[in-house]
């Protein structure tokens, strides 16, 4: 099996609660060379998220796979109509 990108959206898409930043991480043994990274906005003052997913190989400069997803999560803290982000 390759590792892409819709490994870690699976893990995303288990949370009720999403919060604007980053995060990163690894898939350990199974895959020891790749590791994943994401950026998380609210894109609509509406509890409207898209996260920015990456996965990376060490020793390449591009990302091997990348995706956006849309999550609506009411449950999350918003960012305020008018109120910056900053990435």
């Amino acid at each position: 099996m390759d590792v892409d990108a819709g490994m870690v959206a699976a893990q995303v898409c288990n949370t009720n609660k999403l919060y604007e930043g980053t995060s990163s991480g690894d898939f350990g043994n199974l895959y020891p060379d790749y590791s994943w990274e994401t950026y998380t906005s609210e894109v609509a003052t509406n509890h409207l998220f898209q996260v920015d997913i990456a996965v990376r190989r060490r020793g390449l400069q591009q990302p091997v796979d990348k995706m956006s997803i849309f999550f609506y999560a009411p449950d999350s803290p918003s960012s305020g109509f008018g109120r910056p982000t900053f990435r």
